[in-house]
């Protein structure tokens, strides 16, 4: 009996089977999914793009300042600006004062420069005038000042000009979740917890926002606050100057997780440092891969915003493979959920049950890449001896075979 002739058999483990292949390749000829989730038919999952739109309302809502009384805006202002103006001498600062008669010469005549100390009264004492007041004025009010002292009584005519030669430091220790961490040299004005915190680099991505002052000659009375609010930086700038030996330490903040489930080879969390911006690919990439068993279309992502509402979005691999949907970020909390839909069902069910056999058997094993899987290109397909595709797998370009004939 030649081979032609002989009897075709097809094996089947169960009686439904026929059913089950018959929706398999009207799916697959459809090209259509149905959600299996909290409804069988129904899917709660909004799509790409009004997510994409929540996520910009969310953004634009945040960069949105707090409203406040007008009254309020302008103490706050004022209180800045005295806090962030220009340096303002005090006690054992060291000044550069240089005094030029200009009256009668056209090129005036140079005085010495004179480095004077500030006293613990606040005061400098300068040749002929004696002792001048100067403690917390800035340096353009003490030539003003100084001008008036020696113009008319000593000459007729003058220009000053002061330097800040030397300022008494404060020296305090930065730690933790900054850029250069160490000791710190504040000078006059600069003596508070943003300043420090600037001089040592700045909070890292990897901060709470959170800084913890402990204050040397106040052991027991550590403060606490969070410098990414308003509040904080607030309490912050109106806390006492800082003094020698006072240690400032940045939070780090807490390691976050994202959570990978479904139809990928490595379900579970994953866990991420603190400030580290991962994509959705590479989450997945970190699960390694899908599965290769089967075809998968999509997946769901389940989100808190910041709003307190939690949404649940449709992705389309093949369109976040393919640069088509943007590869989003993932946020802290956020939980992947690679589905099963109908097709995937049936193809799997008919990957662990059905066999075709005709004459010599023949088993074929169906696999495929991540990078198929995602990107739906298709590879050359090996050859096989029995040239079976019975479901158009092979020429679709969704998956592998390997094959392994009977002699």
């Amino acid at each position: 009996m030649s081979f032609k002739d002989r009897p075709v058999r097809w094996c089947w483990t169960s009686g439904l089977s026929r059913v089950f292949t018959a929706m398999l390749l009207l799916a697959q000829l459809a090209g259509c999914s149905v959600y299996l989730g909290s409804g069988l038919w129904s899917d709660p999952r909004i799509s790409m793009q009004e997510f994409l739109e929540l996520e910009e309302e969310a953004r634009l809502a945040s960069e949105v300042p707090a409203t406040q009384p007008v009254s309020d805006m302008e103490a706050a202002r004022a209180f800045l600006d005295s806090q962030f103006g220009p340096y303002k001498v005090g006690p054992h600062d060291v000044l550069t004062v240089m005094l030029t008669e200009v009256s009668g010469l056209v090129g005036g005549t140079g005085l010495s420069a004179v480095r004077v100390r500030v006293d613990r009264n606040g005061q400098i004492n300068l040749p002929i005038v004696g002792n001048i007041s100067v403690d917390g004025l800035e340096l353009k009010d003490i030539e003003n000042l100084i001008t008036d002292t020696y113009v008319p009584k000593v000459y007729r005519e003058a220009i000053c000009h002061v330097n800040l030669a030397e300022y008494e430091a404060t020296n305090v220790i930065v730690t933790g979740t900054v850029g250069a961490p160490g000791m710190i040299s504040l000078r006059r004005t600069e003596r508070n917890l943003l300043y420090a915190l600037v001089l040592a680099g700045g909070i890292s991505d990897a901060s709470s926002g959170w800084v913890t002052l402990q204050r040397l000659r106040r052991p027991g009375d550590p403060l606490k606050l969070n410098i990414m609010e308003p509040e904080g930086i607030k309490q912050a700038l109106m806390e006492d100057p800082l003094e020698d030996g006072d240690i400032i330490t940045a939070e780090p903040a807490d390691p976050y997780l994202v959570t990978v489930l479904g139809l990928v080879k490595d379900e579970g969390p994953q866990t991420y440092q603190p400030g580290l911006k991962v994509t959705f690919l590479e989450v997945l990439a970190a699960a390694r891969g899908l599965r290769q068993d089967i075809y998968i279309r999509e997946g769901t992502l389940s989100r808190k915003m910041p709003d307190g509402q939690e949404v649940r979005v449709r992705l389309d691999l093949e369109r976040l493979a393919s640069g088509r949907d943007p590869n989003f970020l993932m946020q802290p909390g956020d939980i992947v959920y690679v589905n099963h839909t109908w097709d995937t069902w049936i193809q799997e069910w008919f990957n662990q049950h059905a066999t075709l056999t005709a004459g010599a058997s023949a088993t074929v094993t169906y696999r495929g890449t991540a990078e198929d899987q995602l990107s739906h290109r298709g590879r050359e397909t090996q050859s096989t001896t029995s040239g079976i595709d019975p479901f158009g797998f092979l020429q679709r370009g969704l998956i592998r075979p390997t094959a392994a004939a009977a002699p």
